[in-house]
C-alpha cells in the first residue's frame, strides 16, 4: 500500500502576508494607553481607571465615532445583534425551549412559542407541543435563525417563524472568525454553481444542495437524510468549503461575491489540491484582485457612465464582472444596441474546430466568452473570419487547451487577447502569427510549461504579456526577440531557474519586469541601451550571484508608468550585488534578506533614494553609505547593530525615514545625525535593548517627527510614560 505525503520544510512555508496590504492597522494589547480622556467618551472594549488615559481591554484596532473610542477585537466570540441570521447547533432540549450553541459567550435560547409549527400553522402552543418537542429538533440538530432579543447577560433569544428558517437537512457546517462574514441585507444565496449557502453572522457557514422551489418553504422540519446526494453536487459542495476555508485562512471578508469569485478561481485546482498553502493564497489572491477591480469599475460606473459609452474594452470588463450573477438562458450570445459588444453566456464546441454562432457579427469589436459556462477546448479556426473588426476578445476559464497554427491570420485587428485561467500546456512557433496589432496578451493561471522559440514572433505592437501562474521551467534567448515594444512582463509564479542573458536584447522599450517566486540561482542579464527602465522584481527566489549590465539608461520621469522605480531582490542567497552606478534610473532597491558581504557600489547610484539592506547581518562595514546623499529612505533592520557609526549619517542631509529595528542598540547616539533634518518624520527603534532614550535630542534633531516606535526595548515605565507625554504635546504617535 502507499500514499502521497506532502512534507513542507520551514523554509518553504507560503507566506500569506501577500495578501496584507502595504500598512498594516494600529493595534492595541489590554491595558494600553488609548487617547487621553478629556473630551472622548469610553466604548466597547475600553475602560478607564483613572481620568487620564482610555485604555484598551481587549486586543484589537480603534474604531473612532466622533467623540467615542471602542476597540474591535480581531478575534472574539461571536457578540449578537438583532436582526443577525445565525446557523446554531441544538444542545439540549429544556422546558419550553431548546439551548442552542451560537458561537457566542453564552449558549442561546429558541423558544417554543418562537418556531413555527409543521406545515406553518398558527396556534397556541400547549401542552403537546411541548411533549412533542424532540419530534420538531432534537440534540445534535442544526438550524437557521434569525436573533430576536439579547438579554442584559448577552444571552440570545432567537426564533424561526420565517418559513425559510428552521431545520437543515444535507450539508456541510464550515466554521470561521464571525468577524469575517460581512453583514448584508441577505445571508441566504443560491449560487449559479449549484449550491446553497447561509452565511451566519456568528461564523457558522452551511453549505447544502440547492432545494428544488417547491420544497423551500414547508416550516423547516422535514429532513430527508435517505436521499443520496449526486456526486456531482457533492463535488461543488465540498469544492465552496475549501474556497470558504482558503478565504478565512487568508483573513479575507466572506459574502456571496467573494465566495462565488474564489469558486471560479479555483477551477484550475483538484478539490483535494485547494488544501495546498500555494492554491490556497493562489485562490485568495486571484479573488481579492477581481474584487477591487469590481469596485473600481462600480465606481467608475456611477461616476462616469456617460463618458465611457464608447470604451469597448471598460464596458465589457465590467459587463464580465458583473454578469457572473446572472444565469441567462435562452439565446446563447447577446448583442449591444449598437452591435459593436457581444457576450457569449453559453456555448459548447464539442470539439468543433470552427466556432459554431449564427448572425451577423461584422461590426463586433469586443467579444466575452463568459468564464466558467462555455466549453471551448479547441481555439476556433473561423473566429476572426466570423468577427472581422474584433479588437478585445476575452476566453478566460473556457477550459482552452491548444491554440491551433495559423488560427490568428486573420486576427489583425485585435489588440487585446485574454486567455487567463485555461488549460494550455504548450506554445508553438508562430502561436500568434498575424495579430499585428495586439498590444495586451493575458496567458496567466494556465498550465504552460513550453514555449517554443517564435511562439511570439509577428507581435511588433506587443506591450503587455502576462505569463505568471504558470509552469515555465525554460526560456530560451530568442522567446522574445520580435517584442522590440513590450514594456511590461510578468513572470511571476513559475519555476525559471535560469534567464537568458540576452533575452531582453530587442526588447527596446522594457520598462517592468517581475519574476519573483520562480527557482532562480543566478541573475546576469543585458539590457538595451536608452531604455525607461524602471521596475525589476526578483523576489523570492534563489539568487545567489545578482548582475544587471547595460549602456545607458533614460532619466525616469514621474510621469512615466511605473509604480515603483526599483529593484526589488529581496529573500534570495545573494552575497554579491552589481548594478550599473551614476546610469541607473531607479530610485528604490530593496535586497532585505539576503547574504550580502558588502553593499558594493549601490550607494553610488545618483538617483537612489530608498534602500533597504535590512536582514543582511554578514554586511562587515556600512561606512559607504555616506555616498547616498540623495537617500531618503534607509533600512537596517536585523543587522545586529549595536551602536550608529557618526561618520555615515551626518552625512545623509534628506533623511525622512529611518528603521533600525530588531538591533541591539543600547543607547542612540542623536549627535550621529546630521543637523537640519525638518523632512524627517518616522524613526523605529522595536525590539533593541535601549536603557535610556533622550526625548529632547529627538525633537532637537528631528524637529517635524510624526512616528515612533520604541516596542519591546528595556526601557522602565516611566521612562516610556516621560517619552509618550513629551511626544503627545507634539503629536507624536508613538508605539511602546
Amino acid at each position: 500500500m502507499s500514499c502521497n505525503v506532502n512534507i513542507r520544510l520551514a523554509s518553504d512555508r507560503v507566506d500569506q502576508g501577500l495578501l496584507a496590504d502595504y500598512t498594516a492597522p494600529r493595534l492595541y494589547t489590554p491595558g494600553e494607553n488609548i487617547i487621553l480622556h478629556t473630551g472622548f467618551m469610553k466604548g466597547h472594549g475600553t475602560y478607564s481607571e483613572d481620568s487620564t488615559y482610555i485604555k484598551a481591554s481587549v486586543a484589537g484596532v480603534m474604531e473612532k465615532v466622533n467623540k467615542l473610542i471602542s476597540i474591535k477585537p480581531l478575534k472574539s466570540r461571536y457578540v449578537g445583534e438583532i436582526g443577525d441570521v445565525v446557523v446554531a447547533r441544538v444542545l439540549e432540549v429544556q422546558q419550553k425551549r431548546w439551548k442552542v450553541d451560537t458561537n457566542s459567550r453564552l449558549d442561546s435560547a429558541l423558544l417554543l412559542s418562537s418556531i413555527n409549527l409543521p406545515g406553518g400553522e398558527l396556534r397556541r402552543r400547549g401542552v403537546e407541543d411541548e411533549q412533542s418537542m424532540r419530534k420538531y429538533l432534537q440534540e445534535g440538530d442544526l438550524i437557521s435563525a434569525e436573533v430576536q432579543n439579547v438579554m442584559s447577560d448577552g444571552t440570545l433569544s432567537l426564533h424561526t417563524r420565517s418559513l425559510k428558517y428552521g431545520k437543515l437537512g444535507q450539508g456541510t457546517l464550515v466554521k470561521v472568525f464571525p468577524s469575517l462574514v460581512k453583514r448584508r441585507k441577505t445571508h441566504f444565496h443560491n449560487l449559479p454553481c449549484g449550491a446553497s449557502i447561509i452565511l451566519g453572522n456568528n461564523g457558522y457557514i452551511w453549505i447544502s444542495p440547492t432545494v428544488p422551489t417547491e420544497n423551500e418553504n414547508t416550516g423547516g422540519f422535514t429532513q430527508n437524510l435517505k436521499e443520496v446526494i449526486p456526486k456531482a453536487d457533492r463535488e461543488v459542495i465540498a469544492r465552496l468549503k475549501n474556497c470558504v476555508l482558503a478565504l478565512a485562512k487568508c483573513k479575507m471578508i466572506l459574502f456571496d461575491t467573494s465566495i462565488l469569485y474564489a469558486f471560479e478561481e479555483s477551477m484550475k485546482y483538484e478539490i483535494h489540491e485547494l488544501l495546498n498553502q500555494e492554491a490556497i493564497l493562489d485562490v485568495a489572491l486571484a479573488t481579492k484582485h477581481r474584487l477591487r477591480l469590481l469596485d473600481d469599475y462600480r465606481n467608475l460606473i456611477s461616476k462616469r457612465v456617460a463618458s465611457m459609452k464608447n470604451n469597448i474594452f471598460y464596458f465589457i470588463t465590467v459587463a464580465t464582472l458583473l454578469h457572473n450573477w446572472h444565469n441567462v438562458q435562452g439565446h446563447e450570445i447577446h448583442i449591444s444596441e449598437d452591435q459593436t459588444i457581444a457576450r457569449v453566456s453559453k456555448y459548447n464546441s464539442n470539439g468543433d474546430e470552427d466556432i459554431q454562432l449564427e448572425g451577423n457579427f461584422l461590426n463586433v469589436k469586443a467579444l466575452n466568452f463568459r468564464a466558467n459556462s462555455c466549453n471551448i477546448k479547441l481555439f476556433p479556426k473561423n473566429l476572426f473570419e466570423k468577427f472581422p473588426v474584433l479588437e478585445t476578445l476575452l476566453m478566460n476559464a473556457v477550459h482552452l487547451e491548444r491554440i491551433p497554427e495559423g488560427v490568428f491570420q486573420h486576427g489583425e485587428n485585435i489588440k487585446n487577447l485574454y486567455l487567463e485561467r485555461n488549460r494550455l500546456t504548450l506554445l508553438v512557433k508562430g502561436t500568434f502569427t498575424g495579430a499585428e496589432s495586439l498590444e495586451s496578451l493575458k496567458l496567466s493561471k494556465n498550465n504552460i510549461s513550453v514555449i517554443e522559440s517564435g511562439s511570439f514572433d509577428g507581435l511588433p505592437n506587443l506591450k503587455s504579456l502576462e505569463l505568471n501562474r504558470n509552469d515555465i521551467k525554460i526560456l530560451k534567448p530568442d522567446t522574445l526577440r520580435d517584442l522590440q515594444s513590450l514594456e511590461t512582463i510578468d513572470l511571476s509564479f513559475n519555476q525559471i531557474e535560469k534567464i537568458p542573458n540576452q533575452i531582453f536584447a530587442s526588447c527596446t522599450h522594457l520598462k517592468m519586469v517581475k519574476l519573483f517566486k520562480n527557482k532562480l540561482k543566478t541573475f546576469d542579464i543585458n539590457l538595451p541601451s536608452d531604455l525607461n527602465f524602471c521596475y525589476l522584481n526578483v523576489d523570492n527566489n534563489s539568487i545567489n550571484y545578482f548582475s544587471l549590465t547595460f549602456n545607458q539608461l533614460n532619466e525616469v520621469t514621474e510621469t512615466d508608468d511605473c509604480t515603483s522605480h526599483g529593484i526589488h531582490a529581496a529573500h534570495n542567497l545573494i552575497e554579491s550585488f552589481y548594478v550599473p552606478k551614476e546610469s541607473m534610473a531607479v530610485n528604490l532597491i530593496a535586497v532585505n534578506g539576503n547574504l550580502l558581504n558588502d553593499i558594493g557600489n549601490i550607494t553610488k547610484i545618483s538617483g537612489l533614494k530608498k534602500l533597504d539592506i535590512s536582514g543582511n547581518s554578514g554586511i562587515e562595514t556600512l561606512t559607504v553609505l555616506k555616498d547616498a546623499k540623495n537617500l531618503q529612505a534607509l533600512s537596517l533592520s536585523n543587522m545586529g547593530l549595536t551602536q550608529l557609526d557618526r561618520d555615515i549619517f551626518v552625512h545623509l542631509n534628506s533623511l525622512t525615514e529611518l528603521d533600525l529595528s530588531k538591533n541591539l542598540l543600547e543607547n542612540l547616539d542623536f549627535d550621529a545625525f546630521a543637523n537640519g533634518l525638518t523632512e524627517f518624520y518616522k524613526l523605529q527603534l522595536q525590539n533593541n535593548k535601549l536603557k535610556e532614550f533622550d526625548v529632547q535630542k529627538l525633537l532637537e534633531k528631528f524637529p517635524n517627527i510624526t512616528y515612533l516606535n520604541i516596542k519591546n526595548n528595556d526601557l522602565t515605565e516611566s521612562q516610556v510614560n516621560e517619552i509618550v507625554s513629551v511626544l503627545n504635546d507634539k503629536n507624536v504617535t508613538v508605539i511602546h
